[in-house]
């Protein structure tokens, strides 16, 4: 138990300043990190045996890869290179609050779209006309539409898996064989558990592809996931689709979901593929919980009962070496029950 211990659990702030919520009313947000085998600190090996980062933060819906996310109507059939016209009675999934302002959402800065051209696409592949001419796709040339490059939107044609609607990109490769403008070469929001890889998480090591755990606090519902878009400096919890309805059911943003973070877990990918189906998410989770041989495993659900808020580990931990038991969070078998699929199991009884 002992928190001095050379192979124990150890817990820091992890450096950064992390916000969550909706684009218009974020919340502050502390990470906590652990580690454990501190070779490092012997300053031959930089790098810790295990290390996870948890914290809690409320899901953004983020559609980035799904096929259907972005789309434009087109009522008139005026193409120039006698193409049928895909781009009918579209309902792109970034369209609350319409089409347009949908569409804005994969344009840099998104405030500049339909106002000029002084922007860029970086949601959606884009291209010249003459690149894709040269290349066998088409590009949506409607003049709102083109960037600061010259660039428009490409279509998905017939045969692919949202014809009419644009290429929806995102870092998390799927398929890397195929060519940028092809729908299925990305991580599909709608199938794909993924969350959004934040700048400062780059800065502290982690990495497109690296893996982790989504658990609901009060049901206990969880999905491993990977790191499959970027778009953000310290924003948490932007998450896809399909990773938003696993977890929270499909019952809105407003609650908070604890995440767990294994920062180099995928050293040996350059990418997502390979992560394409949740199975092989979680067995990358299992490679990274290597908590049986620390002296302190459970505080490690402890924490993420805790919603990874540090000063109320620091609180327990002070109780456990004063001989004492520390109350029991209400959700403390929640997260031990999401770490069990990955071999993990209690061995201090913290609590009887």
């Amino acid at each position: 138990m002992a928190d001095d211990s050379s192979f124990s659990l150890k817990f820091s702030m992890l450096p950064g300043q992390y916000n969550t919520g909706d684009r218009d009313h974020t919340l502050p947000v502390s990470v906590t990190r652990v580690r454990a085998g501190y070779a490092w600190e012997h300053h031959w090996l930089d790098s810790p045996m295990f290390e996870a980062w948890v914290y809690q933060a409320k899901f953004v819906e983020d559609f980035d890869g799904a096929a259907r996310a972005y789309g434009w109507d087109r009522p008139d059939s005026s193409f120039k290179y006698a193409e049928p016209n895909l781009q009918k009675n579209l309902q792109p999934l970034e369209s609350r609050h319409g089409q347009q302002a949908g569409l804005a959402n994969a344009a840099s800065p998104y405030t500049n779209l339909w106002y000029g051209h002084d922007f860029r696409w970086v949601g959606v592949y884009s291209a010249t006309e003459q690149f894709a001419l040269s290349n066998g796709f088409e590009v949506d040339y409607r003049p709102p539409l083109r960037d600061n490059r010259g660039h428009y939107p490409a279509i998905q044609p017939l045969g692919a898996p949202a014809p009419g609607y644009y290429v929806s990109q995102c870092p998390g490769i799927v398929n890397k064989g195929l060519p940028d403008w092809d729908q299925r070469k990305y991580a599909d929001a709608e199938t794909f558990p993924y969350i959004v890889l934040p700048n400062q998480f780059m800065q502290m090591g982690a990495r497109i592809g690296d893996v982790g755990l989504a658990v609901h606090p009060l049901t206990g519902r969880s999905k491993a996931f990977a790191f499959a878009d970027t778009g953000t400096v310290g924003h948490l919890g932007e998450s896809s689709s399909y990773l938003y309805k696993s977890v929270s059911g499909g019952q809105g943003n407003a609650g908070y979901v604890t995440f767990v973070i294994f920062p180099g877990s995928n050293w040996y990918r350059l990418n997502a593929e390979g992560l394409d189906q949740a199975g092989a998410i979680d067995f990358r989770v299992s490679g990274s919980l290597m908590l049986a041989s620390v002296q302190n495993p459970d505080e490690f659900p402890l924490l993420m009962a805790y919603g990874g808020d540090l000063s109320r580990l620091r609180h327990a931990q002070q109780l456990i070496k004063q001989g004492k038991k520390p109350p029991k969070p209400a959700n403390f078998d929640l997260m031990v029950n999401a770490l069990k699929p990955f071999d993990y199991a209690p061995q201090q009884r913290l609590f009887d």
